[in-house]
């Protein structure tokens, strides 16, 4: 099999899959790494699996680009259930179904300035905390 070639009847070329420093990479370019996509690094061989999962990541920023996804660093993050980033989205969350429920109409800006509850703002009583599950504690 010839470079990044796609298949070996084919000529079609993997596009961002490169050759550099002894070993296959999918270089996204700088336009992609603004968006979140990060350099992959594959080994020495070209296997199979490494051309699919090269293919499947243009397909992403193909989506990504024309807007149809989002791109990975605008996505949310996931949380482990019961950590402090799972209790921040929950309750950013409430706030925003507040605002809903208000009618309450905010910019772009004004939800990526928005902060943690302060008092009189959202979830001011540590009574409306529902904690979901309790670990228990390993004395040791």
């Amino acid at each position: 099999m010839n470079g990044s070639r796609a298949s070996d009847m084919g000529e079609d070329k993997i596009r961002y899959l490169l050759w550099v420093c002894g070993r296959w990479r999918w270089r996204p370019t700088k336009a992609m790494r603004a968006r979140g996509f990060k350099l992959v690094t594959f080994g020495k061989e070209l296997t199979v699996r490494d051309k699919a999962r090269a293919i499947t990541l243009n397909a992403e920023w193909d989506r990504v680009r024309n807007g149809a996804q989002a791109a990975p660093d605008e996505r949310e993050p996931v949380y482990p259930a019961g950590s402090v980033g799972d209790g921040y989205q929950r309750a950013m969350k409430l706030r925003a179904a507040e605002r809903a429920a208000r009618g309450i109409v905010r910019t772009k800006e004004q939800t990526k300035r928005d902060d943690w509850p302060a008092p009189g703002n959202g979830l001011a009583r540590s009574s409306a905390i529902v904690i979901r599950r309790r670990s228990p504690l390993r004395l040791s």
